[in-house]
């Protein structure tokens, strides 16, 4: 790995279960802001086992959701109309949990739906958001 790679996934690996952070969050920590989407990508790759990644969320609260991340799909049914009429909005609503949200879950977190988003929010994400210590690097990124 590189030298970044390595700053991230050791940074990642202090947030405590139960808590999460942003990819801003870890950039801030690590030196500079601006390097947020590279945070995002460094997680993107990673395969180390005790780099906690799927508590590394975006600013807006949410799971970046991605079409590949799917952990279970959970069906929502609503009430049957008349036999006489099938309507389109009568059929199963499915819910789609990402591995990230069900591996967030586990710990604990819970999520809430906020008007017509589509993502779900983490309930109460301003006091789960974990807040780095002053952390010092011998280079600014």
């Amino acid at each position: 790995m590189g030298e970044f790679t390595d700053s991230v996934y050791d940074l990642v690996k202090t947030v405590p279960a139960g808590h999460v952070t942003t990819y801003g969050d870890v950039a801030e920590a690590l030196g500079s802001k601006a390097v947020a989407r590279h945070v995002g990508w460094a997680l993107g790759k990673c395969w180390d086992a005790d780099v906690p990644w799927w508590r590394v969320i975006n600013s807006a609260g949410c799971v970046s959701f991605r079409a590949s991340d799917i952990a279970s799909k959970k069906s929502k049914s609503k009430k049957p109309s008349s036999k006489k009429r099938k309507r389109d909005d009568d059929k199963d609503e499915v819910e789609t949990v990402s591995q990230q949200e069900a591996l967030l879950a586990a710990e604990g977190v819970t999520f809430e739906t906020q008007g017509n988003m589509q993502k779900r929010r983490v309930r109460d994400f301003d006091d789960l958001r974990y807040q780095f210590p002053d952390v010092e690097f011998d280079e600014q990124l």
